[in-house]
């Protein structure tokens, strides 16, 4: 071979080479960038990789929790989820769910577990306690307390909503009272119309929900009832849960879940 063959030779090995080089250069680089960003990954599937906790309330509304927030569920979410359950505020044990008309107990042997009553089923990570209440009446002083956070006279005879229950909400060994009052349905008609929810927390009085109501409304606006007290996260206060439903079929029945933090009890998921 000549000497100017070998040279072009020579060229041509070299840009092999580099050629070479180059590839493996950017091949290398992809992968670093997919191992230091690995949500590259999930972009199309991101919600999958979260690491939810469920949340299933009466037979009413189906919930995940990540980071902070709650979302709601889809009943597909439950499948193969071991929960620990509450029925009428009772721990019923540690058991699958599986829907039919209503949701079922099952055991990891897949035998049927009957239960009868009010359902609340959580997930471990969620360190769930569903508190023990039962519901009374407001009497006067309660009235007078609420007729001067709403600023109207409320009448213990028109009221179509008239609950209070005394629990401790901080486990601080002082009672509190959580207390829900409404007239939208009272039987003849009212100078105004309310929806009154509030918490006196160690005689604090933080206001849940405080509407007043249009007469030509009152058919199509929603209703509150105190439904649970829930502890989660080992929380020093308990998480308030208010069933807000309508009279027609203007809205479905949910839950508002009330959490304390920042010093007041504020609003942390309401799905309408």
């Amino acid at each position: 071979m000549t000497k100017k063959g070998i040279t072009i030779l020579i060229i041509i090995l070299l840009l092999i080479y580099a050629l070479i080089v180059g590839v493996l250069f950017i091949f290398k680089n992809d992968n670093e960038e997919l191992n230091d960003n690995p949500n590259n990954i999930i972009d199309n599937n991101e919600d999958e990789e979260k690491q939810y906790d469920y949340l299933e309330i009466d037979n009413t509304i189906q919930l995940k929790y990540f980071n902070g927030t709650w979302s709601l569920a889809n009943d597909n979410d439950f499948n193969d989820v071991l929960f620990d359950i509450y029925v009428n505020q009772e721990y019923f044990g540690y058991y699958y769910l599986k829907k039919g008309v209503n949701w079922n107990i099952f055991d990891k042997n897949n035998n049927y577990i009957d239960y009868n009553g009010s359902l609340i089923a959580g997930t471990t990570g969620l360190q769930m306690k569903v508190r023990n209440s039962s519901i009374t009446i407001v009497d006067s002083n309660d009235l007078q307390e609420a007729s001067s956070i709403l600023g109207v006279n409320i009448d213990m005879l028109s009221l179509s909503t008239n609950q209070k229950i005394i629990i401790d909400l901080d486990n601080n060994g002082i009672m509190d009272k959580v207390i829900s009052l409404s007239n939208l349905y009272a039987e003849i008609e009212q100078p105004a119309y309310y929806n009154l929810v509030y918490v006196n927390l160690n005689g604090k009085i933080i206001i849940l929900v405080d509407e007043l109501i249009d007469i030509k409304d009152i058919l199509i606006s929603p209703s509150y009832k105190i439904s649970y007290f829930i502890n989660m996260f080992n929380n020093i206060y308990d998480s308030i849960f208010i069933q807000k439903g309508y009279f027609s079929n203007v809205g479905e029945t949910t839950y508002l879940i009330y959490d304390y933090k920042n010093n007041t009890y504020s609003l942390s998921f309401d799905d309408n």
